[in-house]
């Protein structure tokens, strides 16, 4: 086997990028197809880091919106949603 099919397992194993995934010069056609994994799992990889820092920042959004309205941070927030538009609902009903 090739030494970037290698480097391609210790990847998968350890998460470690070879250095320059861009400009790997494949030996064979097995190694275009190397290479090709390689750009592959590197956007997947990116793609999940970024879809992990907006579910980090939805989820502190939420804790501080419960805990500004006085909820516990433990209380859905379909519960605290659900109470408020109440209040809205009860507000507008009164015209307060």
């Amino acid at each position: 086997m090739s030494n970037l099919y290698d480097r391609f397992i210790n990847w998968l194993n350890f998460g470690e990028a070879p250095i320059n995934t861009n400009k790997i010069a494949p030996e064979s056609a097995n190694d275009n197809n190397l290479a090709a994994a390689f750009k592959e799992l590197g956007r997947l990889r990116e793609e999940n880091a970024k879809l992990k820092e907006s579910e980090s920042k939805t989820n502190y959004w939420l804790e501080e919106a419960k805990m500004r309205a006085g909820y516990d941070t433990n209380v859905s927030f379909d519960v605290v949603f659900n109470e408020l538009l109440e209040a809205a609902n009860k507000c507008k009903e009164i015209d307060v």
